[in-house]
Order: C-alpha cells, then sequence, then structure tokens
C-alpha cells in the first residue's frame, strides 16, 4: 500500500522521515516520532538508532532485556531516559499517537517492571532526544530535510532498524528513487 506525505507541516505524533541528503550524519536515515510540537518547539525520537545497550527490565541474571535506542543528539548523558510505551493509565503520561504515551511517573513505571506487562512491543526506551526551537523544524521540513509522514502501527514493531527504507519505499513520487539512494551521492 503506498503512503501518501501528509501536508508538510509537523504535528504531535507525526514521523519525520529524514532526506538521505541531509548534511547531518546524526540523522541520515532517520525516523524520528514527534512527542510534543507546540508554539515552545518540538520534541523527538529517533525510533531507529538502536544502541548496543539493554536494559534489564527486573533486578534477576535471567531476566527479559529492553534495547536502548538513541533518541538523539540533546542529553546523551546518563542523567536520565525518556520512555515511549502503551501503559495509558500511567499517571502523567502524554499521548503521542496510536496507543503510545511517553513519558509518565517514573516511580510508577518502575512499579510496572516486574508484572511482565512491560515488554519489547509495548514499551521504547531512549538515551537523548531530538529538538527543535519554535519554528526551526518547521523551516527545516520547508528545506527539505524531512518528510512528515501519518504514524502506523507497523512502525513500532521491535524490529525497526529498516523503517526508513520501508517508508520512502511506500511513498508515492520520487520517493521510492530516494529509498534507494546511497548515503554517499557518489556511489549512486
Amino acid at each position: 500500500m503506498e503512503n501518501q506525505p501528509t501536508p508538510q507541516t509537523p504535528f504531535t505524533g507525526c514521523l519525520l522521515v529524514a532526506n538521505p541528503f541531509s548534511e547531518d550524519p546524526f540523522f541520515s536515515k532517520s525516523v524520528v516520532l514527534i512527542l510534543t510540537h507546540d508554539n515552545e518547539g518540538s520534541l523527538g525520537v529517533v525510533l531507529n538508532q538502536k544502541t548496543p545497550f539493554e536494559i534489564s527490565i527486573v533486578d534477576q541474571d535471567d531476566s527479559p532485556t529492553l534495547p536502548v535506542y538513541l533518541g538523539g543528539p540533546v542529553n546523551t548523558d546518563d542523567s536520565g531516559f525518556l520512555f515511549l510505551h502503551k501503559i495509558a493509565k500511567l499517571p502523567e503520561a502524554a499521548h503521542v499517537c496510536l496507543d503510545w504515551y511517553y513519558g509518565g511517573d517514573g516511580e510508577a513505571i518502575m512499579e510496572e517492571l516486574p508484572t511482565g506487562k512491560i515488554n519489547r512491543w509495548n514499551t521504547r526506551i531512549f538515551n537523548g532526544y531530538s529538538g527543535w526551537n519554535p519554528k526551526q523544524l518547521q523551516e527545516e521540513i520547508n528545506n527539505g530535510h524531512w518528510i512528515v509522514v501519518k504514524p502506523q502501527d507497523k512502525y513500532f514493531l521491535p524490529h525497526v532498524e529498516d523503517i526508513w527504507e520501508e517508508i520512502t519505499e511506500s511513498l508515492t513520487g520520487n520517493y521510492q528513487i530516494i529509498a534507494k539512494a546511497a548515503k554517499d551521492i557518489q556511489l549512486n
């Protein structure tokens, strides 16, 4: 099924698909979920940059683990993590899109860990985030750095490393050509 890009205006819950010719190496072939977008700016996380690190969800040697994703270039020290999850009743959690929420009461998240309700299918952990000042993101979109796409459930599955290719190949117009582009244009 082909995907029509949305009108090129960002909104909370939209996906930003990076132009492969972007000069910013951090966002090369990235897909960013916008967690908040308002007159104070925009906050998002990169969905497809998994780190080699995993976090144990219960303090036991054989406990399940969750991969840690690099959410963006801002605040990547070890001072904290952002959680994207499907716990609708979590206090202070903000709805993002579909049935996904972010943040919330950290103690309540910790209480959910031993219940087994948190897993790779319903929770993402991000170190760092992507942020834009007011109007900065719209300017980057207008300059062709990003394509705005509506979210779909399939883009939130545990194995999301190839979603950039999947999304760009599903777009109409010249986007299918862009999906096949090498990071270095001289290699095309």
